[in-house]
């Protein structure tokens, strides 16, 4: 059952080797109808634990953690300690988990306040991350999410404007550029 592959997951992820992480999530990825909050706590323990690529971290972001939001298993404040975490893999998880909320009817101004502490991450990969669902975010609310990068454009990270604007015409990115000091 679900528990059991859990545990098994526990030790897969744990030996850093890549292929035994994806059968970890595989494994996982059976079981989401009967996931809880218990289970979204052993996921995350995996990004502290041993999964230290992009690619595992947007496949549990994307595959399992978006469906806790997305099926209304937990709430947005069950990640919130996520955006202060040591591993750089569960910080950049919070975004790219969100991209998939973006299909419901959501507040995206809540979610943009959710991430504001994230945004001066000095990271490379949590940038991008952030970028992403920015990009992602700005197809469904433009207006909302250009506001918010005006806002951030001068102390972000300038991966996660690069990202976020990418869609955009060189007129519209021109509006994102850093001032001069």
């Amino acid at each position: 059952g679900l528990e059991g592959f859990l545990e098994l997951g526990d030790r897969l992820v744990a030996t850093g080797k890549y292929e035994e992480a994806s059968f970890a999530l595989g494994f996982a990825r059976a079981f989401e109808k009967e996931f809880t909050p218990r289970t979204l706590e052993r996921l995350g323990n995996w990004l502290e634990r041993g999964i230290g690529n992009w690619a595992h971290t947007d496949s549990i972001s994307l595959d399992l953690l978006a469906q806790f939001i997305t099926r209304r298993i937990i709430s947005l404040q069950a990640i919130a300690a996520w955006r202060q975490s040591p591993s750089r893999w569960k910080r950049r998880s919070v975004p790219v988990s969100l991209i998939k909320t973006l299909k419901m009817d959501i507040d995206i101004q809540e979610v943009l306040h959710f991430l504001a502490p994230m945004m001066n991450a000095p990271e490379k990969v949590v940038q991008q991350g952030l970028g992403w669902f920015l990009r992602e975010a700005w197809k469904l609310y433009p207006a909302g999410v250009e506001a918010y990068l005006l806002e951030w454009k001068e102390t972000c990270g300038r991966i996660v404007v690069q990202y976020a604007t990418e869609k955009m015409t060189p007129e519209q990115k021109a509006r994102f550029k850093r001032t001069k000091r």
